[in-house]
């Protein structure tokens, strides 16, 4: 059974003969696509263990390497990726997932509440794995991944960069709690244009982001079971900061998903020491910088990959993750092209209501 989905410009097809394929079909974050004529740029197979046919020539403790391949083990399924440094050429994935037999965590799962399907799901849609290996086709297509959050109107199209917890994610519900729409939150697509495009990873919730009263959080959260609620509430009690990851889907209604849009604000957030909030101007050489090192923070599992070609044999077809640096940032210099991007270094406590007073001024 095969089907078809896009994620921003990317189209992808998914096919699947392993039992998980109707639950990762059910979880795969991306738009049907009804038009099949496309070229297709991710090709995504669900296959029991014993369809494994990679045939390493590099061996070690949780990776297996050809020349411009490589077969990875993770926790609850293993992986295999090619194709992924040709830009002429698919890039291939084949997902098998592992059959649980340990007892002891099964029922350690069960007293604790934890979903399996959900946590499957979740380590397979991470930056662990999907989201690592979905930026590097991004930049066969002369796009980049931001570690970001934007919002749209008619007005203004609003991109805003930044590490965690600076405050991306409350400040853009707070937007969208007007005529703002919603493009994405965490993983951001943009092309050498400058445009950004709707991207369907699933959200990730703190408590943080809930305690100013977003109304879209706020309802959110009460849909969530009575035993949930329960469980959250205990967490924040003992001083926690619960998080859940959810499909923007099931937090926004589908009219406040948007579309495709040129950046026309962009917004470089920062929280440290300082008294009040500074806003600067930033030129375009220090946004690429602070781009990328805030984006490909996220991605520390391909270093571990990329450190592994070249520790083995250096006639490999592996790129250097310094020479992944160099592309990314000469497409984001496009990018941000013409661009006016405005640093706002804030104090640690400062709320979304006073970074967007500053937006309108």
């Amino acid at each position: 059974m095969k089907k078809y989905y896009t994620i921003g410009p990317l189209v992808i097809s998914l096919f699947g003969e392993h039992k998980k394929f109707k639950e990762f079909s059910k979880y795969f974050q991306g738009d049907i696509l009804e038009d099949r004529s496309s070229n297709i740029d991710i090709e995504i197979k669900i296959l029991d263990i014993s369809k494994k046919d990679f045939e390493p020539k590099y061996y070690s403790s949780s990776i297996e390497l050809t020349n411009d391949s490589f077969y990875k083990n993770e926790s609850n399924f293993d992986y295999s990726v090619e194709n992924l440094f040709e830009n002429d050429k698919m890039t291939k994935l084949k997902i098998f997932p592992k059959n649980d037999t340990n007892i002891k965590k099964k029922i350690k799962n069960l007293i604790n509440g934890v979903n399996l399907e959900e946590e499957f799901m979740n380590e397979i849609f991470s930056y662990k794995f999907f989201w690592s290996i979905f930026s590097l086709c991004l930049l066969k297509k002369e796009m980049i991944f931001v570690h970001g959050g934007a919002v749209s109107n008619s007005e203004n199209n609003i991109l805003f960069l930044g590490t965690g917890g600076c405050g991306k994610t409350s400040t853009s519900f707070k937007l969208l709690e007007g005529d703002y729409n919603y493009l994405f939150e965490d993983f951001g697509i943009l092309d050498s244009k400058g445009n950004m495009y709707s991207c369907p990873k699933w959200m990730a919730i703190y408590q943080s982001d809930l305690k100013f009263g977003q109304s879209h959080l706020v309802k959110w959260f009460s849909n969530l079971s009575l035993k949930k609620r329960i469980s959250w509430k205990l967490k924040v009690f003992l001083g926690g900061n619960p998080r859940k990851k959810v499909s923007p889907r099931k937090v926004l209604e589908s009219k406040k998903i948007g579309v495709k849009s040129e950046i026309e604000t962009i917004r470089f957030l920062v929280r440290s020491n300082c008294k009040k909030i500074k806003a600067k101007e930033i030129n375009k050489k220090e946004l690429v910088e602070r781009t990328f090192s805030a984006s490909f923070r996220e991605l520390t599992p391909l270093y571990e990959i990329f450190s592994h070609p070249f520790a083995v044999s250096l006639d490999n077809k592996f790129p250097k993750f310094s020479e992944i640096e160099e592309k990314y940032k000469k497409i984001a210099n496009q990018v941000f092209s013409n661009k006016k991007a405005i640093l706002l270094e804030m104090p640690k406590k400062t709320s979304p209501n006073e970074i967007i007073e500053l937006l309108r001024k």
